[in-house]
Order: C-alpha cells, then sequence, then structure tokens
C-alpha cells in the first residue's frame, strides 16, 4: 500500500527544507549579536552548519598577549578555506566581570560593524556578499581595540569566524570559533620586560597609601616610579641604599620601580 502524503504536508516539508539550505548558506548584513561563543553567547552553529575541516582562522593582537592601560592596538583575523570567497565573522572582548571593558575601532564602515548588547560590544563584518567585500581563499579583518586600565585584569576575545564555498555549498561549509587571551603588562610602558623581577630590594607597605619605602638599594642605582601609563612619578639618582616616597596626592592604581644599576630590576607596588 502505497503512503498517504498529503500536498499540504509536501508543501511544509519542502518549505522546511528551503528554510534549512538559506539558513545554512546565507550571510546576514550583520550578525545577531551574542553569537561569538563567549560565556552565555551562542555562535554561529546556531544558523550555520559546518563542514569544512582544511580551513583555518586565525587571530592575532599586535603586542603579543599582554597589554598596557588605554593603548590601541591593531587586532587582525584572518579566515583561510580554499575555494571560498565569501568570508564573516563576529567578535566580543570581555574581562573577569563578563562584560567588554576596552573599545573596538575601524576605519571602513562599507565592511565593519558595531554593536552593544547587555553591557557587551561586538565587531562584525558588514555585507560580506557585496562584492568589494569578496576575497578568494582567505581573508583578512583588520581593527582597532583600546584597552582599559590593567586594573580590568585578564581580557578574552572571543570569536566565530565563516566561509563559503558558493560552488560546493553542501561540501565546502566553515563555521569555527574559538578564543584569546590577553593579561596585564607586569611592566610600565616603554620598559623591557624581560627585567628581573626578583632581587634583595624590598618595598613596602605593599598595597599602600601615603607612602613608598624602597629599602635595601643596591649601590650606584638610580630609582624610577612610573604609573601604569609610563609616566615618572619619581625619580632619583642619590646613592642611597633607602628611599621613602610621599604619595598621597598620587592616583590610586599599579606603579612600577625601576632600580637601573649592576643590574636592572622592576616591581610593581599597587596604591589603595
Amino acid at each position: 500500500m502505497k503512503p498517504n502524503i498529503h500536498l499540504n504536508q509536501v508543501v511544509r516539508i519542502g518549505f522546511f527544507l528551503s528554510i534549512i539550505v538559506i539558513t545554512a548558506t546565507s550571510f546576514s548584513w550583520v550578525p545577531p549579536a551574542e553569537m561569538s561563543g563567549a560565556p552565555g553567547d551562542g555562535t554561529c552553529l546556531n544558523c550555520h552548519i559546518s563542514t569544512s575541516t582544511d580551513s583555518e582562522v586565525l587571530f592575532s593582537k599586535a603586542g603579543g598577549t599582554t597589554y598596557h592601560s588605554m593603548q590601541t592596538y591593531d587586532l587582525s583575523l584572518k579566515i583561510k578555506n580554499p575555494g571560498a570567497n565569501i568570508f564573516g565573522f563576529i567578535l566580543t572582548e570581555i574581562d573577569s566581570s563578563h562584560k567588554t571593558s576596552g573599545e573596538f575601532g575601524y576605519s571602513d564602515s562599507s565592511r565593519y560593524f558595531i554593536t552593544h548588547q547587555n553591557e557587551r560590544a561586538y565587531i562584525s563584518h558588514y555585507n560580506a556578499e557585496d562584492s568589494s567585500n569578496l576575497r578568494q581563499d582567505a581573508a583578512e579583518f583588520s581593527f582597532t581595540w583600546t584597552a582599559p586600565d590593567t586594573a580590568a585584569g585578564p581580557i578574552t576575545f572571543y570569536y566565530c569566524g565563516r566561509a563559503v564555498n558558493p560552488d560546493d555549498l553542501v561540501n565546502d561549509l566553515l563555521t569555527y570559533c574559538d578564543s584569546f587571551t590577553i593579561t596585564p603588562s607586569l611592566s610600565p610602558l616603554g620598559l623591557d620586560e624581560s627585567i628581573t623581577k626578583t632581587s634583595e630590594t624590598t618595598v613596602y607597605p605593599n598595597p599602600g597609601n601615603s607612602e613608598l619605602n624602597i629599602q635595601n638599594i643596591p649601590k650606584s642605582s638610580s630609582i624610577k616610579v612610573l604609573d601604569a601609563k609610563g609616566n615618572v612619578m619619581f625619580e632619583s639618582r642619590e646613592n642611597t641604599e633607602s628611599s621613602l616616597i610621599q604619595t598621597n596626592e598620587w592616583p590610586s592604581g599599579f606603579y612600577f620601580i625601576y632600580i637601573d644599576g649592576k643590574e636592572k630590576t622592576l616591581m610593581k607596588w599597587v596604591k589603595i
């Protein structure tokens, strides 16, 4: 006996399949926010399928895996997939409170878009299928990020990238999500982070407030105290074994004590 399938069932099935095909292959002009893979977010896989294995998504930040307060960095997201010519992405960053603490920027409004939702900022592609935004086999998205104060602690970037080969929509789709974490720099801006962080020199109280006391300073050494932005707050070239610095007028935050002598030493002090 032949199965009894009504015409309206066929129409519903055909309509459902067409939705799957359109959703899996097409690009949004701007991807929905909260699809970056960050905690509490979904991913592009909520709407798109992923079958490609011959692909690569690379995220990079100028300056490596550390950041300084209020500095602007170049960010890059590269998506590679042989045969693909349509590429898109979405990216956010969050601190330990799961909120965006830095600021994204871009120079090409025909290719990038920024949205804000639930105390998070998302930067993404814009109109990926426009002829001016098509690329062959690989695409690079470049934009900027201005860091928050280092008191924000570790920052994690979450991102999803997508590539489509329009000639092979069944076997050549890519949706890839990953993350990248950076931490506050342990050195003030402009100083070499390879300077030793250990010595017999002591700093107290730490944290402190109105006074900074430095003891056991090596002979023939100079002292420099810098804030997190690299501004010199105190400098002395006196050949003394100790130094008492009044810090009442200094803002609260992180400070770095740089001792330059036979050996170079860098220590961290916190004013509360």
